[in-house]
C-alpha cells in the first residue's frame, strides 16, 4: 500500500498452516501428514486442503461420539449417525476473510500514514 510515494505496508501472502490433534498431541514441527494442512488466503485463494482437514477432523468427532454412546449402551443404534454425510456446521467464506484481511491492512497502512503526517 503505498500513500504519497511511501510503502506503509507490503504484504506478499497470506498462508494458513492447520494442525488437528490426532492420538497424539500437536506437534508444531511437523510439515506433512494427514493431520496438518497449508491453505493460502492472499494473494491467491486456495483454502481447499484446510476445508478438507476441517471435514477430517468433524468426522473424527462424529467417530468419537459414536465410540461413547456404544461404550455406554451397547445396544445403542449408531448406524443413522455413521451414514450422516459431515457437513461444516457454518458456511466457511474465506473470500470474506481475504477481504477483510485486505481492508485491515489498509486501514493499518492509513493509520500510519496519518500519524507520520
Amino acid at each position: 500500500i503505498v500513500v504519497a510515494g511511501h510503502t506503509w505496508c507490503s504484504i506478499s501472502a497470506a498462508r494458513f498452516q492447520v494442525w488437528v490433534r490426532g492420538d497424539t498431541p500437536i506437534d508444531i514441527d511437523v510439515n506433512d501428514g494427514p493431520d496438518v494442512a497449508y491453505g493460502t488466503l492472499f494473494p491467491d485463494l486456495d483454502m481447499n486442503d484446510v476445508n478438507a482437514l476441517i471435514k477430517r477432523s468433524l468426522s473424527r468427532m462424529r467417530d468419537s461420539i459414536v465410540l461413547c454412546l456404544q461404550e455406554s449402551d451397547p445396544q445403542f443404534d449408531t448406524s443413522p449417525m455413521l451414514q450422516h454425510d459431515i457437513r461444516f456446521p457454518f458456511k466457511l467464506e474465506w473470500d470474506l476473510c481475504r477481504d477483510n484481511f485486505l481492508i485491515s491492512a489498509e486501514q493499518t497502512a492509513h493509520k500510519r500514514y496519518i500519524a507520520w503526517y
